[in-house]
């Protein structure tokens, strides 16, 4: 045990000396502000705005994040390019840069004409009878690709407090722009904070990423160098990213539809506190495919960065179970109110199942930023595991909850005994026996 302190204790001396670990701790600080804030954000909303107001707020925020899904595809396969080639030619970025942007304005534009188009069936399926609130959110889609490239890039070089600042900005000024239309008494308006932060962000990122370039250019002779778009990395992180949301949404849906109203509300509190836990993981597993694939571009062994990593989130992950877990008959009650006591007692098997997912999360991550996409299926597996469990085991909110704890804890054995495999190579073990039988067979004659 001591040893293991000790190994912790040298790592995190070492790397709190490195650049890459200070900027890497703004953007952690960032996306820690980020989601209290935008927590304060829900919260003042729904004292604020009556049910069907804030009700329409939330669908549309939904339907979003949904819609926004290939979009975070998009930004991570162009993150593991950038980083890629950081490491390898970092001349060749410029020219990389430019041929993505120039295209980003072509998709942007579809994406618009299509959120336009779609607004109708919007109004219909949500009941709405204004179009105001769908076209006010409209104008985020012209920028949304562009600014998904210049942000890739920035994480893919490791401008991580850049980006950190940007995410920063951003947040507060969509948090605040929306108190002061509600306050001034035109909240009808405030769904235009997303496409003011939106194209605030876009210009920031712009900026950074335009000062970048150009000091590659005067220093570095300019390659011209056109890749095609990684598009297995970009099926493959898609899938993975859907899998994911499916991992942490199906339950609250499928839980709704097959139980009480006041049962699915216990289950929903306990669902909150697990994506507290899943959040915890996240916040190193954002670094995974910048920094792997950078190191994959240099030619060095990507998997002692990927341990430091993993270790980080493991012990993050630690701390949130013992913190919501062990001590959650203390510590949820306070967060939640007095009526998450009804839920503690789940905590302990359903908060390690989320803690093994975000661990194997990053797996998964891991060998996509290596260009070996096969892992991908632990991810769709766990998902499915989750549907199938909870639509077989349903009567109460404890089974479901061992459903969702037992999928997490599968999702990390499968993913561990893929590693397992892998690092076993049968091919080279073959060859070694059949160099051996030869070399007996010699010394035998």
């Amino acid at each position: 045990m001591l040893a293991v302190r000790t190994l912790f204790a040298t790592i995190l001396s070492t790397l709190s000396e490195t650049r890459l670990f200070r900027e890497g701790g703004f953007l952690i600080a960032a996306s820690l502000t980020t989601n209290v804030l935008m927590l304060v954000y829900n919260l003042y909303l729904g004292r604020q705005l009556d049910f069907g107001e804030f009700g329409l707020v939330v669908a549309i925020i939904s339907v979003l994040n949904l819609l926004q899904l290939p979009l975070t595809a998009y930004a991570r396969a162009i993150t593991h390019r950038a980083a890629y080639f950081t490491g390898k030619n970092e001349a060749a970025l410029p020219t990389q840069w430019r041929y993505f942007r120039k295209t980003a304005y072509f998709i942007s534009a579809l994406l618009t004409l299509g959120w336009l188009l779609a607004t109708p069936w919007l109004m219909e399926f949500f009941h709405v009878k204004r179009a105001l609130p769908f076209l006010l959110v409209s104008p985020m889609w012209i920028v949304s690709v562009a600014a998904a490239v210049d942000t890739g890039f920035l994480l893919g070089m490791h401008r991580f407090k850049r980006v950190a600042q940007i995410v920063f900005i951003d947040t507060i000024l969509y948090v605040s722009w929306t108190v002061l239309l509600v306050e001034l008494g035109m909240g009808r308006f405030l769904y235009t904070a997303l496409p003011l932060s939106s194209f605030v962000s876009f210009f920031l990122g712009w900026w950074a990423i335009s000062v970048e370039i150009k000091a590659i250019d005067v220093v570095k002779k300019r390659v011209v160098q056109i890749l095609d778009f990684p598009w297995k990395f970009f099926v493959n992180s898609g899938l993975a990213e859907l899998a994911t949301m499916a991992f942490i949404t199906f339950d609250v849906l499928l839980v709704k539809h097959f139980l009480p109203p006041a049962q699915a509300g216990r289950y929903v509190t306990l669902a909150v506190v697990g994506k507290m836990v899943f959040y915890a993981s996240s916040l190193m597993g954002q670094f995974v495919v910048p920094i792997v694939s950078k190191e994959m571009g240099s030619g060095k062994n990507p998997k002692g960065a990927f341990v430091i990593l993993f270790g980080l989130a493991a012990m993050l992950l630690t701390g949130a179970l013992l913190v919501l877990g062990l001590f959650g008959h203390i510590t949820v009650p306070l967060l939640l109110g007095e009526k998450a006591n009804s839920i503690v007692g789940l905590l302990p098997w359903y908060l390690v199942g989320m803690s093994c997912f975000g661990l194997a999360h990053m797996i998964v991550s891991f060998y996509q930023a290596k260009q070996e996409f096969a892992m991908t299926l632990n991810s769709i597996l766990a998902s499915a595991m989750v549907a199938i469990g909870i639509v077989l085991w349903h009567d109460s909110v404890r089974e479901v909850s061992w459903v969702m704890g037992a999928s997490g804890v599968l999702s990390l054995a499968f993913a561990l005994a893929q590693v397992s495999l892998r690092r076993t190579n049968l091919s080279k073990n073959f060859e070694k026996l059949v160099r051996t039988s030869k070399e007996f067979v010699r010394l035998g004659r």
